[in-house]
């Protein structure tokens, strides 16, 4: 992939472009501007003001989502400082959730992530709940570094919190229409308010429909399409001044396309594979190679495929609910929170990847039900805020994965499993002095996780693994295979709290986290090569501030950390003693991890205002010398010393908005934003052709807001650069090609909202 500098050029000319407003805005009639936007939070389980929580947060309201234009929450990447998303699908599939290095890659929905997703307090379960839209949404938080006390659930690396909007004492409503790049086609709108006195309600829905930003060059359709239908409904009961009751529903459906590949050739010729004709890494990269029957694309790109198949399905419904209750007691508020999900999915992916006459198709059929109860009370006595609960986790996952050569069922892989967790914890703030503050927190959980079926079955029924044929030859008989493994872990966190005055917070804390043993059933060669692997543990020292200044104008919030992350748990592709691709799912070893962020806010004047983060990030991997690899080239090679996947040494993020006045018609608000990030393996092999070059992205856009706030229209060009990158790349020892999964190119539209 190209790094193309001119990228980071448009950006820093932004300013240059504004400096000529300046004068004309500040003579306007600008509409007033608050310096930065106060946000409430809930990392610790009660609401503070962002600013008052000694942890590392980001928090992202309504509003400057909107104004990023965000649609989903892999774009949240954009902006958030050592957080990043890798997929095997490209944007439209399953995404690998990343926090300071920190994530876990499975191609099936058997294990979690190790980023824990929580939408209105409930856990998510399903790795590929992440591809949700974001609609009606009151925040975003996201925590870095390990949550293992208040939240607790496989959150070795942080947790992302969605909020949605609930219901409001007074009527609101809102409808907006987006048209863009592709046919594009975004309809969101939601209504609520009072019903009765003491009943409120609110309904949100939201479409987003585009053809497909992929030109298929055999059959002549469209690739990479979204089609996602998603709504919600929110009641509360109001039952007394102390005692209130809310439940929700929501529900979404996606019947889009998941994006074709990048191929690339391995071969310098057509014909039998064999070591002698397979080309470098670098010749790969640079598409120079051939596949089997010479096919070769020159020069691979975001918006075109190669596939024999019209449609690539990427079909997923989920469904789910919660019941919260809080209870006033006046000596301590009581929440109980229930929670019911559903999940399901089905993707149809072209493995052979162009118009191959080996006809290779992977199928994946994945489902998951998951309950989970939590109750906890809360409260302050003698200055010691105090909050301490319990937590029930259960859930039943099927996955079945099919493989097919010229729709014939060569190797079919199916797997049951079933997991239940219970916990205890409690934290507690207790001051020490008048600027001193000292945090303890606990939690020991119990988990059980069961496999209750593991096979791999061809056509016939028979457990095998094939070689690539139908015909029985190099094939490895696996038995049916049920196993469980039981994981009891004590979590805990230390902070020692310094605040000299307002508008300073420092910290310095040490907190743990896990994620318990699994199992790991994409394709195993072996018994052995399921498992079960045993749990990862974190254990995390961080050193923060918070500070603003100059009248609230300025906020510098900065933090340093190193982990001690033990026991990584990874599934690694490979060959087995007969040459058959498979994978091995792993405690690859121990990792070191440190590094530093920053988030700068500044509003010098009421026009402007300015977001910068930054972060570095270094992980090595230290494993035995037996944790080999085996490559494409037939070599072992070891991990010990490789660096983590998706984890940049450095990366900035930031946005630049300007407010210009327009007297009685309102005001226009011309916005910049923009990432860029170094250079990330996507494997733990740190092979060089899984490998993303450095590159940046840079988005505009437009907007105009009525005087009343009533309307508001924008126009917008994301990746105006048309920046060629991938988030995923895949090379087997048992194909002819090697693949890449193209992010976004660039987009633009208009987007129309009216409220009420």
């Amino acid at each position: 992939m190209r790094n193309r500098n001119y990228c980071y050029a448009a950006a820093a000319a932004i300013p240059l472009f504004l400096a000529p407003l300046t004068t004309v805005a500040q003579d306007g009639a600008a509409k007033p501007r608050a310096p930065i936007e106060e946000i409430l939070v809930s990392a610790t389980k009660r609401e503070e003001k962002l600013q008052d929580v000694a942890v590392s947060v980001t928090a992202l309201s309504a509003e400057s989502m909107q104004n990023m234009g965000f649609q989903s929450i892999t774009q949240l990447t954009q902006q958030v400082p050592n957080f990043s998303v890798q997929g095997l699908f490209g944007p439209s599939g399953p995404p690998f959730l990343n926090i300071r290095g920190v994530s876990f890659i499975d191609y099936t929905d058997m294990n979690e992530s190790s980023i824990g997703l929580y939408v209105d307090e409930i856990y998510q379960g399903a790795t590929a709940a992440a591809a949700g839209q974001l609609f009606d949404v009151q925040r975003m938080e996201i925590l870095r570094g390990p949550q293992g006390t208040l939240f607790g659930r496989n959150t070795t690396g942080g947790l992302l919190h969605y909020i949605s909007k609930k219901p409001t004492n007074d009527f609101e409503a809102y409808a907006s229409y987006q048209y863009g790049s592709y046919e594009q086609n975004v309809l969101e709108a939601a209504a609520g308010g009072p019903i009765t006195d003491n009943w409120l309600a609110r309904i949100a829905f939201k479409s987003n429909h585009d053809e497909g930003f992929q030109k298929n060059r055999v059959t002549g359709g469209r690739l990479g399409a979204t089609d996602i239908q998603a709504s919600r409904f929110t009641t509360t009961w109001e039952a007394t001044e102390n005692l209130s009751a809310t439940l929700s529903y929501h529900y979404a459906k996606s019947d889009g396309s998941i994006p074709g590949y990048a191929v690339y050739g391995t071969r310098t010729g057509a014909g039998t594979p064999s070591l002698a004709n397979l080309c470098s890494p670098d010749q790969v990269d640079a598409s120079d190679c051939v596949a089997r029957n010479g096919f070769r694309d020159p020069n691979p790109s975001p918006t075109h495929t190669y596939s024999d198949m019209n449609d690539l399905p990427n079909d997923y419904t989920a469904d789910g609910g919660y019941l919260n209750i809080d209870w006033n007691l006046g000596w301590a508020d009581l929440t109980a929170i229930s929670g019911i999900e559903k999940y399901k999915r089905f993707s149809l992916q072209d493995i052979d990847a162009y118009d191959s006459p080996i006809d290779q198709l992977g199928f994946y059929d994945n489902k998951m039900r998951q309950f989970s109860q939590e109750v906890r009370l809360a409260g302050e006595s003698s200055n010691i805020k105090w909050v301490g609960g319990l937590f029930y986790y259960s859930d039943n996952r099927d996955t079945h994965s099919q493989y097919q050569i010229n729709r014939a069922i060569l190797l079919q892989s199916s797997a049951e499993g079933e997991t239940e967790s219970k916990a205890v914890f409690a934290q507690a703030d207790i001051p020490l002095a008048e600027q001193w503050t000292f945090v303890a927190g606990a939690r020991y959980t119990w988990e059980d996780r069961d496999l209750i079926d593991s096979t791999n079955r061809n056509a016939a029924g028979n457990s095998v693994l094939c070689a690539g044929d139908t015909t029985g030859a190099g094939c490895i008989v696996i038995p049916s295979y049920s196993t469980n493994i039981t994981t009891n872990k004590p979590t805990y966190k230390a902070s020692l709290e310094w605040r000299p005055n307002t508008d300073v917070l420092t910290y310095l804390q040490f907190t743990s986290g896990f994620k318990s043993g699994s199992f790991g059933v994409s394709i195993p060669s072996n018994v052995a090569a399921i498992g079960p692997v045993g749990a990862e543990t974190v254990d995390a020292w961080e050193l923060g501030a918070k500070t603003t200044w100059l009248d609230g104008r300025l906020r510098a919030n900065v933090s340093a950390f190193y982990y001690d992350y033990a026991n990584y748990q990874a599934i690694v592709g490979g060959t087995n003693s007969s040459g058959v691709p498979t994978s091995f799912f792993v405690n690859a070893g121990d990792v070191d991890i440190k590094g530093a962020e920053a988030e700068l806010t500044y509003v010098p004047i009421d026009q402007l205002e300015l977001n910068l983060g930054l972060s570095t990030l270094s992980s090595e991997i230290s494993a035995p010398s037996n944790r080999v690899i085996a490559n494409y080239y037939g070599q072992s090679l070891p991990i010990d010393g490789n660096e983590l996947p998706s984890a940049p040494a450095y990366s900035v993020n930031g946005s630049i908005a300007w407010h210009q006045g327009l007297d009685d018609l309102g005001m226009l608000t011309f916005q910049t934003s923009f990432k860029y990030q170094d250079d990330v393996y996507f494997n733990i092999d740190n092979n060089p052709f899984k490998k993303q070059d450095a590159y940046g992205i840079v988005n505009f856009r437009m907007i105009w807001e009525s005087v009343s706030g009533r309307y508001r229209g924008e126009a917008f060009v994301d990746n105006a650069t048309n920046e060629e990158y991938q988030v995923h790349r895949f090379q087997s020892a048992g194909f002819d090609t090697a693949y890449g999964g193209w992010g976004m190119p660039r987009w633009y539209g208009a987007k129309f909202t009216v409220k009420y």
